[in-house]
């Protein structure tokens, strides 16, 4: 299952996520480097899953801007800090499934545009 790893220091990284259709919190935790996830629904196909503890930790991460302007972007703009994974939507039963070809086509070309260097470890 395809993932996308956006940094606050404005690397990106393909990941595969899962070896099955689904992602699990504690997939999603070990790539964000968290204890909690929480998730904001960009659109029915992307999820963004960042730390739910991130914004109150002492110190505060850094702030993630490609994360901050693709929130913006798909209306659900604040200032999210951390690194955050971006994944499909769920499906019927509520799993989280992996990022669509098409889906992850369109990212990261729009994070070729704002300069992101992007790695890629899903192969």
């Amino acid at each position: 299952m395809k993932a996308l790893v956006l940094r606050p220091d404005r690397t990106a990284q393909v990941i595969e996520l899962a070896d099955g259709e689904v992602a699990t919190p504690a997939g999603l935790c070990a790539a964000i480097g968290c204890r909690h996830v929480e998730v904001v629904t960009l659109a029915g196909d992307l999820q963004m899953w960042l730390d739910r503890e991130g914004p109150r930790a002492n110190p505060v991460p850094p702030v993630n801007v490609i994360g901050s302007l693709l929130g913006a972007a798909f209306g659900r703009g604040t200032r999210y800090v951390g690194t955050v994974v971006l994944t499909g939507g769920a499906d019927r039963q509520g799993n989280t499934r992996g990022l669509s070809d098409e889906r992850l086509g369109g990212l990261l070309g729009h994070l070729e545009q704002l300069g992101t260097d992007v790695g890629d470890a899903g192969g």
